[in-house]
């Protein structure tokens, strides 16, 4: 027993590591690529030099953890008896490397203080699974799959995305002429949406499927963290989509293609100039901003019927 603890220690401690020193060789690799390339390099305050070194450096660990967790997603909705040892194996990499590249992130300064809990997941996923998700059978596939969702979609597909707009907007910005860098931004940020919807309804439709036995895991009350895990991780997905979709917007206008909002005159009184912006926020909302929220209204209408599932079982439960 305790050989096999200090080997599955050493296994994933080595993981880990080559994934942190490799992240720290890719991070100065790129700080002096970045040095030699972007214009006004030295006008760019050194926090975000560092930030946009890291993002990139952190880009060949979201390749990995997309091709590692590509299998699982899909066959997600595959009966749990396909899962093999090599799926949990997988799971395990995957999360050790994501581990070692997020505790490096970690030591570089962010000014998102949600950003900086969300990237302490990464470590804190490996310590999850290894403990109680590693019997490398199929008694591992039902969390596994739902866990393995956040890897896929947030830490391979949706950073990759965000960390190409941010480098843009951040670094190459005087580079390139606004038009350019509009459209750009608003189609990365349409594939950073389409991704997150994709994200959410996987996650919710696969509480929905998997309901019964990830309640008979979890218990009744117990069944609550499953639930809040997702909420706040897909909150998390919408709240960076959106957000790029509100600058996208931004750009457009600088760049004289979006519409810009009216401005209430000076004389005007505060509740009319409350009522102009509030009416002027929905005439110059573009079909892009009211398509997006609308995804994001579709799946907070199909997560709250999850949340309603939950709630009728345990006030039944309750109620025995």
């Amino acid at each position: 027993m305790a050989s096999t603890l200090a080997t599955t220690l050493a296994h994933d401690a080595a993981i880990t590591s080559v994934a942190y020193a490799t992240t720290s060789l890719l991070y100065r690799l790129s700080h002096r690529y970045l040095k030699s390339t972007v214009v006004h390099w030295d006008n760019v305050k050194p926090g975000v030099q560092n930030r946009m070194a890291c993002e990139i450096a952190l880009l060949p660990t979201r390749a990995i953890l997309f091709l590692l967790c590509a299998p699982a997603i899909m066959s997600a909705f595959a009966a749990p008896e396909i899962w093999t040892h090599l799926d949990t194996y997988r799971m395990i990499l995957a999360s050790a490397i994501m581990g070692g590249s997020y505790m490096f992130d970690l030591t570089i300064e962010r000014n998102d203080t949600l950003s900086l809990i969300h990237h302490f997941m990464g470590p804190a996923l490996l310590l999850w699974v290894r403990c109680s998700y590693s019997a490398f059978n199929s008694s591992d596939a039902l969390m596994c799959r739902m866990l393995v969702s956040f890897v896929f979609f947030g830490a391979g597909v949706g950073g990759s995305v965000t960390t190409v707009m941010l480098v843009l907007m951040k670094l190459f910005k005087r580079q390139i002429s606004p038009a350019v860098l509009y459209r750009a931004v608003v189609a990365l940020s349409w594939v950073l949406t389409l991704n997150t919807w994709l994200s959410t309804m996987y996650g919710c439709t696969y509480l929905l499927w998997a309901f019964e036995d990830l309640h008979s895991h979890w218990g009744d009350f117990a069944g609550l963290v499953p639930l809040a895990l997702c909420g706040f991780e897909f909150w998390l997905q919408w709240r960076w989509a959106l957000r790029f979709q509100g600058i996208s917007e931004g750009l457009g206008a600088a760049a004289g293609i979006a519409p810009v909002a009216a401005v209430p005159a000076a004389g005007a009184e505060e509740k009319q100039k409350k009522k102009m912006l509030v009416l002027s926020s929905f005439e110059n909302m573009s079909a892009e901003k009211i398509s997006a929220n609308t995804m994001a209204l579709s799946w907070a209408v199909g997560y709250s019927g999850v949340c309603m599932k939950v709630l009728e079982k345990l006030t039944i439960r309750l109620m025995m």
